[in-house]
């Protein structure tokens, strides 16, 4: 029985070698992804409708930023599924990183293939939107597509269309974010990280927010501490003023009291510090004056007694004053004409009763007389 000797042949490369080459590969493919999106997201960024493509035709020169290549490419994509076009930037730069930082990029073929699902759910998701000022007014946010499929599920709910969109929106939110988590090769490791990232931010700006707020209410309660102690200090200061100004006013009423019953000056204490002036030594108080003698009674005349028929004007020593004549009062201006008395006013008149309206209601109008017959102004002829 003849046999055969076999000799496999070594690899051309030992495998470091290849483990190092398929690592350089997969990074420039990485690479090649990122800098693809790059690409996609200028093109998507400085899409104008009215460049010239397949939905527009222009004499104007093209503004996007890839060419006349980048607005025949844009265009479609604008126009069909509207803003879920920048998932193809998201997917090709978060892919491109997983295979530059070798995690999780073995299931790249197999999460991939759900890119066209996932684009879909967020053109519907954007069609909820409200579009902005600089959008085209064409169509919504989510592009035709959005707007034609979320029509029809909204119109198949039994609700109002805008209860509808609200519903529908926030819905297709949540299924939008935990599609592209699928699609993007997210697992259970790299979500628990997430969440716990998530809840340490939360945690630290809550803590940070109560500090905040701590130290604002430890200032506040201090400012107006030591505001209390200051109007306390304040009052204390005042009452005691009040009660120094009083004394001050005890002790000069003191000083003047003797001067006043005297009617006269006195000076006061020397042990306030007072000294006379050397010219005043023989100051003496001025007597008061006397007082006014009364005047004396008048004295009353007696009763002159005379006869009744006695005229005083007949005596010939009494000589009656002239009398000066009284001047008549002048007129400055022209004498008006005299105003009329004011007429009484008439008093009002009592107002019907009831039985006199009902009266008055009940009663027919008399019918109007009936017109005379009018004379012929025409008489026949007669022969």
């Amino acid at each position: 029985m003849a046999s055969y000797n076999t000799h496999q042949r070594e690899p051309l490369l030992d495998r470091q070698v290849q483990a190092a080459l398929q690592k350089r590969g997969r990074e420039a493919l990485g690479l090649g992804l990122i800098v693809l999106a790059g690409m996609v997201a200028m093109m998507l960024w400085t899409y104008t409708p009215s460049d010239p493509g397949l939905f527009a035709s222009s004499d104007q020169g093209v503004q996007n930023a890839l060419g006349r290549t980048g607005a025949t490419i844009a265009a479609p994509l604008m126009v069909i599924i509207g803003v879920a076009s920048w998932g193809l930037v998201l997917f090709a730069a978060g892919w491109g990183l997983r295979l530059v930082t070798g995690r999780g990029h073995g299931q790249a073929m197999a999460r991939g293939v759900f890119l066209p699902i996932a684009l879909a759910v967020t053109a519907l998701w954007a069609a909820t939107l409200v579009p902005s000022a600089g959008w085209d007014t064409l169509h919504g946010m989510g592009g035709v597509f959005g707007d034609t499929v979320l029509g029809a599920l909204v119109n198949a709910l039994p609700m109002s269309p805008a209860a509808g969109v609200t519903l529908m929106g926030f819905a297709l939110s949540v299924i939008c974010l935990a599609t592209w988590a699928f699609v993007m090769g997210v697992d259970w490791a790299e979500t628990r990280q997430f969440l716990r990232f998530l809840g340490a931010g939360m945690a630290l700006v809550v803590s940070g927010t109560g500090a905040v707020a701590r130290g604002g209410l430890s200032g506040m309660g201090s400012a107006a501490l030591s505001g209390l102690s200051g109007g306390i200090r304040g009052a204390q200061a005042a009452r005691a003023a009040a009660a120094q100004h009083m004394q001050d006013r005890r002790a000069r009423a003191q000083v003047a009291g003797p001067a006043r019953a005297g009617h006269g000056y006195a000076p006061p204490p020397a042990a306030q510090g007072y000294a006379p002036a050397p010219e005043t030594q023989g100051y003496a108080p001025a007597p008061a004056p006397a007082p006014a003698p009364a005047p004396a009674p008048a004295r009353k005349a007696p009763p002159v007694i005379r006869a009744s028929g006695y005229d005083m004007r007949q005596d010939t020593g009494y000589a009656q004053p002239a009398r000066a004549p009284r001047a008549e009062p002048r007129l400055t201006h022209a004498p008006g004409p005299a105003r009329a008395a004011p007429m009484p006013e008439p008093e009002p008149e009592p107002a019907p009763g009831l039985l006199a309206r009902l009266k008055v209601l009940s009663s027919r109008p008399a019918p109007p007389p009936e017109p005379e017959p009018e004379p012929d102004l025409h008489p026949e002829l007669i022969e």
